[in-house]
């Protein structure tokens, strides 16, 4: 995908990076409600995973990446990434779960030093070390819970299952998006990570919740705004960015997801926690840009 420089092309391309990152964001707010009526995790997950997919494929028409086992890897860690997310944002809430998948960044950076990829040095580890402080603040800085865990345990457990996830599939699947291109690769990767979970929870089994005006639209909104068009956005992006300004344009996901849980569902967070998530999004950006950096000398 040829890459589309200037001033008005870069503003362009961050509006579609911000604008799908925050559609995300608005979209898991949605999913936490359905969550809250009664629909389970892996059923909205296999169902999103396969609709997605589907659509790519069908608009797309794109031939299966190579190779298959990156690809494979990429579609299961796509699907545990986010199962995790629905099922953090089930026992907790989805600020925080959004603000704690933004740790795959510094998971990633850890992994490429460790493989020797990736130099250490006092910008990378200070970067590191902002989004680790962050991260206590955001999981001990709940007021009413003073030294104790401000997120439940399972929250935290799928939170951590969704950051690692992301930081796997974003490793493997690099190499498939520069050969087969994002939507290939996305479009095929979301039907095999939904493949484990639809065994689990059929996304053709129905309730009598489904049959909710509430729940018809939440459920459309997640599928169709939440993903089609977000991923569209984010895809498009890359027309005009490089894949760390996207990325960094991207972390006003968690934005969203804070707003639109305190305006649609009255979540807030403590002042410490608000701070947290702040750092976590610091450190991010320092680590993306870093990166950046060293691989463009």
């Amino acid at each position: 995908m040829a890459l589309i420089r200037g001033e008005g092309a870069r503003l362009r391309g961050s509006l579609y990076a911000v604008a799908g990152a925050m559609l995300w964001g608005v979209s898991g707010t949605a999913a936490q409600r359905l969550l809250g009526l009664g629909l389970s995790a892996q059923w909205l997950t296999a169902l999103r995973l396969l609709v997605a997919g589907a659509a790519i494929l069908l608009v797309a028409r794109p031939r299966l990446p190579r190779p298959l086992g990156s690809l494979v890897v990429t579609g299961l860690g796509l699907g545990a990434a986010q199962f995790g997310f629905f099922a953090g944002i089930a026992h907790a809430d989805v600020a925080t779960i959004a603000l704690l998948q933004y740790l795959a960044i510094p998971i990633m950076a850890g992994y490429e030093i460790a493989r020797g990829q990736l130099a250490v040095s006092p910008a990378q580890l200070g970067a590191a070390a902002l989004a680790v402080v962050g991260a206590a603040l955001l999981l001990f800085g709940g007021a009413a819970h003073g030294s104790m865990l401000a997120v439940s345990p399972l929250g935290l457990a799928f939170g951590c299952l969704a950051a690692v996830s992301i930081a796997v599939y974003t490793l493997v699947s690099a190499q498939l998006v520069q050969r087969n291109g994002p939507w290939a690769t996305t479009g095929w990767a979301s039907l095999i990570g939904a493949i484990p979970l639809s065994l689990w929870a059929p996304p053709w089994s129905t309730s009598a919740r489904l049959f909710d005006l509430e729940v018809v639209l939440l459920i459309g909104f997640v599928v169709i705004i939440g993903t089609l068009v977000a991923t569209a956005l984010y895809v498009a992006s890359l027309r005009y960015l490089s894949a760390t300004e996207t990325s960094v344009a991207s972390t006003t996901e968690a934005l969203g997801a804070a707003a639109s849980a305190y305006g649609f569902l009255g979540v807030t967070l403590t002042p410490q926690q608000y701070a947290g998530g702040a750092l976590i999004l610091l450190g991010v950006v320092g680590i993306s840009v870093y990166q950046a950096r060293v691989r463009s000398e």
